[in-house]
């Protein structure tokens, strides 16, 4: 007996896609509406939604994966300089000087899949930290997400002596870092999905900081008597940058959806309103600014989420 071909336009496989793509987009749209970025609709149930497609898609051909702990190090050795890079994954992760002066980094980590771990050179180091690039396909496999514990973590510690320019990628979750001890020379970052919270330290030169807001809250917070010249890219979220309440302060930017907001303390010095209250601009100043040996600037290009200095 022959076997019944499908009818005209009929594509299981094509379907079955269609209806995972489907079931993800509805999810994402109702946690988006969750979060407050779209008028207010459910609860966390469109999680399901997100769970079914996932598995539609993914379920049957990717693996589950198994939790394991491991620590990543690189001694110091004739480094006068370091670049390092790091790609945080799913989880908690906290960044902050290593109590080990002979180590660059010594990071202890439970994770899921696979991790690459970089460390090159002689006096000029370059380490890179990351998850392997086909972690977030088997992420995507529901079963992943119930076999992990609760707090997958990355504990990082950084050399405190060593001049370092710091790279980071932020993932899924809450990322603290406190960078108060280190011998910055330039920062840049970009939050994932969650809340990214860096504390700076007080260099001698203005230290140059690169922030991407992503999806989720970033807060900066900088220390008393430091210099830094701050560029942020606003995303999903709030960004907040907590500055000395005696500190020389200037920011300029630009809104997108979101509003700007420095407080009392800092004087409006050009700028305006955007149409229809969107897309507000201007310059702020502390009145102090122009004659400050140690200025902080800020400037901000909006997104969808509010800049408030403080």
């Amino acid at each position: 007996m022959m076997d019944e071909k499908p009818k005209r336009g009929q594509t299981p496989d094509r379907n079955t896609s269609t209806l995972a793509v489907i079931l993800i987009a509805v999810g994402v749209i109702f946690l988006l509406a969750n979060a407050g970025i779209l008028a207010g609709i459910g609860r966390l149930w469109p999680l399901i939604l997100v769970g079914i497609g996932a598995w539609l898609l993914f379920g049957k051909t990717t693996p589950t994966l198994n939790v394991k702990r491991e620590r990543f190090t690189a001694p110091v050795d004739n480094a006068r300089a370091a670049r390092v890079k790091l790609n945080f994954s799913v989880g908690e992760t906290e960044v902050t000087s290593s109590a080990s002066p002979d180590l660059l980094i010594d990071a202890n980590l439970v994770y899921m899949g696979d991790i690459q771990f970089v460390n090159r050179g002689e006096e000029e180091k370059f380490i890179s930290l990351s998850q392997s690039g086909d972690f977030a396909v088997q992420w995507l496999n529901p079963a992943n997400w119930f076999n992990a514990p609760k707090r997958l973590r990355w504990d990082v510690g950084l050399n405190p002596t060593v001049p370092m320019s710091l790279d980071v990628h932020g993932g899924l979750g809450e990322a603290r870092l406190d960078l108060s001890r280190l011998n910055l020379t330039a920062l840049d970052a970009t939050n994932g999905v969650g809340e990214m919270r860096m504390t700076l330290p007080v260099t001698a030169e203005p230290l140059q900081v690169r922030v991407q807001a992503g999806l989720g809250r970033v807060e900066l917070t900088v220390l008393d008597g430091a210099a830094v010249h701050a560029q942020i890219k606003g995303g999903v979220g709030e960004c907040v940058v907590n500055v000395p309440p005696r500190a020389a302060v200037r920011v300029s930017g630009k809104a997108g959806i979101g509003d700007i907001n420095v407080g009392g303390r800092l004087q409006h010095v050009s700028g305006g309103q955007g149409e229809f209250a969107l897309g507000k601009s201007g310059v702020w100043e502390t009145p102090d600014f122009a004659q400050a040996e140690r200025q902080i600037i800020i400037e901000f290009e909006g997104g969808v989420g509010e800049l408030r200095v403080r």
